[in-house]
């Protein structure tokens, strides 16, 4: 068989999610993205290390992380997935039910059975719908579990083959507390305190070669 020679190119990127006026933080996709491509992306190469490749991050993406690493700044998203379903408002629980299903539905929904009966109570278009309606006759409990499951989904293979207790939050599957929910958050931080350190120690080895640029 002819050899291929074959050039690794990863382009990460994100457009600024903050609000310029208020500072909030408005759509998760860094925080997200984080727990999952970027990570795993790092963990297949710690375990490949015969592999070469450039990796370019460009500056905004670099800033949004080290920010929702530590914290700062009001992230939307975040607040209503840690918040009481009950203290919700009607336009907040609105969210819930139009915003966190965002994920695969064919991957990471319909093979949940908690996740699917949630989507099904919703359904699966909600044109034409008064949502806030919708949403009120979905319990606290129902919200909750809307909210981990959400964020479960977005957890890449690499954190769930590292951290047990997200593993077993996957296994409980439904009936998620405060403290579930404060715990998927808490992963979330760490994966993303995690994120440039292993891309470095990447690159510190000669696997990765780093590049930033502004597009």
């Amino acid at each position: 068989m002819k050899k291929v020679r074959l050039a690794f190119l990863w382009h990460m990127h994100q457009p600024p999610y903050r609000d310029a006026t208020s500072g909030e933080v408005l759509l998760p996709w860094v925080r997200l993205h984080a727990t999952r491509s970027y990570r795993d992306m790092a963990w297949i190469l710690e375990r490949h290390p015969g592999v070469r490749c450039t990796v370019n991050f460009t500056p905004v993406l670099l800033e949004q992380l080290e920010e929702a690493a530590l914290g700062a700044g009001r992230d939307r998203f975040l607040d209503l997935s840690l918040r009481e379903p009950a203290d919700l408002a009607p336009s907040e629980r609105a969210i819930l039910l139009r915003s966190f299903f965002m994920v695969s539905w064919d991957r990471h929904v319909r093979p949940v059975p908690r996740y699917a009966e949630l989507l099904s109570k919703r359904g699966r278009d909600l044109r034409g719908l008064d949502v806030e309606r919708l949403a009120a006759t979905f319990t606290p409990a129902e919200l909750r579990d809307l909210a981990v499951h959400f964020n479960l989904a977005w957890m890449g293979f690499s954190a769930l083959e590292d951290d047990a207790g997200l593993r077993a939050l996957v296994a409980k599957g439904r009936d998620f507390d405060a403290a579930d929910a404060a715990y998927v958050v808490e992963a979330q931080r760490r994966l993303l305190a995690e994120i440039v350190p292993r891309w470095r120690a990447l690159a510190e080895r000669g696997q990765v070669e780093l590049s930033t640029t502004p597009y």
